[in-house]
């Protein structure tokens, strides 16, 4: 980012108080600011950094960024909403930029998604892409404030939990290209239903640059639905069951053919199964787009890291084996993370806390979690969070509901050995990277001390 101090006054229709100056980095978090950082003091529900500045929390900063003048020396400019202001920013730094931009939503497997895609075009040059799941009206515009004249490719990734947000992130992120993972029961508390989940994911093939490439899932059931969200733009498809541009099969566990037009390759999956095998076809249907080499593409893939807390492999204590996919969860995500832990050796048994945002169905939808965990080889659910003890209900025989996570761990922390898998799945809100902390191999002594926390 570089702009002058009037040059953001007119782009966020504000008011300059002091002198003009150059600004060329900028801060939310007065914990992390530099000397010269442009300050941008976003108002949260519960927080209010104009505070901070008035108590001096923002000396070092070259500018600020607020909703009303402060009596501190910085300059500063004085916006109706900062928010909309950050917004504002990121859509006008962007457009400086002819770089291809990538949009990717969709209600599971959208950051694996992004992290194959900013390998693969790694192999290109210089990718800025969304860091962890940045995803939302914040982290957006912050990823590509963070564009650059080195950078060959821009990787977005968007997520929403009602409608409207989509969009709202792809005017500000204009991508050339827009990709929809899939549709699945995720944050229907905010969607409404299913059908209103796809409208509001079609958002980002409605609004992005009409000259672009919708890359799209062909298997996926509301693909009609999209059509007109589509329009005359160029089509690229990725599938395994239905006739698509780019298919694919799995030739072991974590081995798999990716077919495209110019091509097929052979490559490995560092997440087994059919949903990881989903997101690299997405990903190399993005790259086809680019007309990036198959060679390339392949590196890309093999080279790809697992994402914290979303179907990463972890030694246990007494030689178990842990599936760490405490980031979210909802009954998508859950009948993937299962169809992963069938592929395991030995007895399967799953950590089950609440699945949040599903709005009237959350009881519905947790009783026939329990349904799945049985069918799918589950033989010993450990459940925590009120609406996870519905699933322990139809799991019947060997199901437990349990008050804190200290008692689960006590539980396993006892029980597992070499001839188990545990699977760790919950909500966000329900921290059970907790649980992962005291079962994994050489856990911290302390249960209920501190744990990494990731962004909403």
């Amino acid at each position: 980012m570089r702009f002058t101090l009037g040059e953001i006054a007119r782009i966020t229709k504000g008011q300059l108080v002091g002198q003009d100056t150059l600004v060329s980095s900028l801060s939310i978090d007065t914990r992390t600011l530099h000397q010269g950082d442009l300050f941008i003091a976003l108002v949260g529900e519960r927080f209010d950094p104009h505070e901070l500045i008035a108590a001096g929390h923002a000396k070092l900063a070259g500018a600020l960024l607020v909703e009303h003048a402060l009596d501190v020396p910085n300059p500063q400019i004085v916006v109706r909403r900062t928010h909309a202001a950050l917004q504002d920013l990121a859509k006008a730094w962007r457009a400086k930029f002819k770089v291809p931009v990538i949009g990717i939503t969709g209600s599971n497997g959208k950051t694996s998604v992004k992290e194959l895609t900013r390998e693969i075009l790694s192999t290109q040059g210089d990718v800025v892409a969304t860091q962890g799941n940045l995803n939302n009206h914040i982290g957006v515009p912050l990823t590509l404030l963070g564009l650059n004249e080195s950078h060959r490719h821009a990787v977005i990734e968007m997520g929403a939990n009602h409608a409207g947000e989509i969009e709202n992130l792809t005017r500000i992120a204009s991508p050339d290209i827009g990709v929809i993972s899939n549709i699945g029961p995720a944050h229907l508390e905010g969607f409404g239903s299913l059908e209103g989940v796809a409208r509001a994911k079609a958002e980002l093939y409605r609004y992005m640059n009409p000259r672009g490439i919708a890359v799209v899932n062909a298997d996926e059931p509301y693909l009609p639905l999209w059509r007109e969200d589509i329009g005359t733009r160029r089509q690229v498809s990725f599938g395994i069951r239905q006739d698509a541009d780019v298919t694919g099969e799995k030739t072991d566990s974590r081995k798999v053919r990716i077919r495209t037009p110019t091509g097929e390759i052979h490559t490995t999956l560092q997440v087994p199964g059919q949903h990881g095998l989903y997101n690299a076809l997405a990903a190399t249907a993005v790259c086809t787009g680019l007309e990036i080499r198959l060679e390339d593409i392949r590196t890309g893939i093999e080279s790809a890291k697992p994402v914290p807390g979303r179907l990463v492999r972890l030694e246990g204590i007494h030689g178990a084996c842990v599936l760490d996919d405490t980031y979210n969860a909802n009954p998508a995500s859950l009948s993937v993370a299962l169809d992963v832990q069938a592929q395991e050796p030995g007895a399967h048994w799953l950590v089950l806390g609440d699945m949040g945002e599903l709005g009237g169905e959350s009881i519905a939808l947790h009783k026939k979690a329990g349904i799945m965990a049985r069918k799918s080889g589950i033989t010993r659910l450990l459940a925590v969070g009120k609406l996870a003890a519905h699933a322990v209900e139809t799991f019947g025989q060997d199901g437990e509901h349990f008050s804190e996570h200290r008692e689960i761990i006590e539980v396993l922390r006892n029980e597992l050995d070499d001839q188990v898998c545990v699977l760790v799945k919950g909500s966000r809100a329900m921290h059970l990277e907790k649980v992962i902390e005291g079962i994994r191999a050489r856990a911290p002594a302390d249960l209920g001390g501190s744990h990494k926390e990731y962004a909403a």
